[in-house]
């Protein structure tokens, strides 16, 4: 099961909050195990390395893969099974929903505020 980020690493965003649930149900034991949680985190910014951090100090089953431009997004989308979106109220609409959904992502995780 393949969680995507996609998106800046930065405070509005809250890639820490993916991160933690990644940890919370990465504690549980998938059968089979091609159901078991891994994320993939497509984007850079401020939050990164501290993000990185977190994921090494947790061993959570994760890949950084840094910014990636618009060319190559459909390969990570194309890779999703779920869009994790935490945005708060100070991102008005996140385009990765649209660009997921057209891309054949099933679900989209979005935080209302």
């Amino acid at each position: 099961m393949v969680f995507l980020f996609c998106g800046k690493l930065e405070s509005k965003k809250h890639p820490m909050d993916v991160l933690k649930a990644l940890q919370t149900i990465s504690a549980f034991s998938f059968q089979p195990s091609t159901l078991a949680p891994f994320l993939l985190v497509a984007g850079d910014g401020p939050l990164r390395a501290e993000c990185e951090t977190f994921a090494a100090a947790h061993n959570l089953p994760v890949r950084f893969t840094g910014f990636l431009n618009q060319s190559s997004l459909p390969d990570a989308y194309a890779a999703a099974d779920v869009l994790m979106l935490p945005s708060d109220a100070g991102e008005t609409w996140g385009l990765v929903v649209n660009e997921a959904m057209a891309s054949g992502v099933r679900l989209a995780v979005i935080r209302i505020w």
